[in-house]
């Protein structure tokens, strides 16, 4: 039901850690092409103006008539910097179309049960597409080393069992880092300013990650929407929450608390009041953890609707047109909506209305 990563700050903030700068790097990098079975794809990697530039094109491999695919590596003995402290990995990069198969993989770890030539960590990312480099950031939690080596998928997860997340021999020093692009067919152009780790506690920043943070991918932002960083409805939640673990945390991001929802009738309390505080003409509702829109809500009905039908269900109920695609997905076999940032929203609850999402408050008052 939610997963987030939520820390007490004693002193300062979270840090990076550089692991390459491509405007002086530290690393030898080199690509590679597809060798397996005949493969066909093909590409190059140059360093030009403190840029590492990914170019290529990933087809089918003949004999498997499936994508094969292209990589940067290094390959050079240097150590990486010991990130145990951290969790994340960012890339700065951009592209130039909207190719969806980059990955990134780290160390040369294998699980118990493994394929053949699958080692490291590895883990999907989307790519910006645009003028301006952006800081792209992918969980720790989110790698893992059961892949498939035919396709780069993963087999099972690190929230599958937790002996294919990172290890802290990894996360000392990864020994090699890679970027690939794989699994789908099409024309690659990537370019990376760098590579570090985020979120890091500094050693002396005072930052716990306590263990009930573990599906969203970042902390509950401190400062809710509608008063939810406040409101005393905690005390109505039907069980005892972690020391230091807020509503939004157990609700949002914590799996021990999937089955429950917050207290009904949270977003008509005293202290909350969500309808004097939304803008009749629309509102739009971001993810509490990692700021995405959401819903944006009246829309395609009058707010007076959605304000019957939030009272009828004791939750913000939000219907097709109100939904911000892409930014969430149903789970098949539960009807669970989760944002793409892994945060817990609610539940998908068609009725003769249509289709209807029923989604906790305290999960989407966020500030984009």
């Amino acid at each position: 039901m939610k997963r987030i990563m939520i820390f007490f700050i004693l002193h300062t903030c979270f840090s990076d850690i550089s692991m390459e700068l491509f405007s002086n790097p530290t690393h030898t990098w080199r690509q590679v092409n597809d060798p397996v079975m005949g493969g066909r794809s093909t590409g190059t990697f140059t360093i030009k103006s403190g840029t590492g530039i990914f170019d290529g094109h990933v087809v089918d491999v003949p004999s498997l008539k499936a994508p094969g695919f292209i990589k940067v590596e290094s390959t050079d003995r240097t150590p990486f910097p010991d990130v145990r402290s951290c969790n994340a990995l960012a890339l700065t990069a951009r592209a130039n179309n909207t190719y969806k198969g980059y990955r990134v993989s780290f160390g040369t770890k294998q699980p118990p049960v493994h394929k053949y030539f699958a080692y490291g960590f590895k883990a999907h990312f989307d790519a910006p597409m645009g003028t301006d480099f952006m800081k792209i950031e992918i969980p720790f939690i989110k790698f893992s080393d059961y892949w498939d080596d035919a396709t780069g998928e993963q087999i099972k997860t690190c929230q599958d069992n937790k002996i294919y997340c990172p290890d802290d021999e990894t996360l000392k020093d990864m020994k090699t880092i890679s970027i690939w692009a794989e699994g789908v067919a099409g024309y690659v152009h990537l370019e990376v300013k760098s590579i570090a780790a985020t979120g890091c506690n500094g050693g002396d920043l005072g930052l716990i990650q306590p263990n009930y943070n573990n599906t969203c991918s970042q902390p509950i932002q401190h400062r809710l929407r509608y008063n939810l960083s406040n409101t005393d409805a905690i005390k109505d939640f039907p069980f005892p929450l972690h020391p230091g673990e807020t509503l939004a945390d157990a609700v949002c991001c914590d799996a021990y608390f999937k089955p429950y929802a917050e207290p009904s009738g949270l977003y008509a309390r005293d202290d909350v009041d969500l309808f004097s505080k939304m803008n009749p003409n629309g509102t739009t509702f971001y993810d509490s953890a990692c700021g995405i829109p959401l819903f944006v809500a009246p829309r395609g009905r009058s707010f007076l609707d959605f304000m019957v039908e939030t009272e009828e269900h004791g939750w913000p109920s939000f219907r097709t047109k109100e939904l911000v695609p892409g930014n969430s997905h149903v789970m098949k076999d539960t009807g669970e909506v989760v944002s793409k940032c892994g945060t817990h929203l609610g539940s998908f609850l068609p009725d003769d209305k249509g289709d209807r999402w029923c989604i906790d408050l305290a999960c989407i008052s966020g500030n984009p």
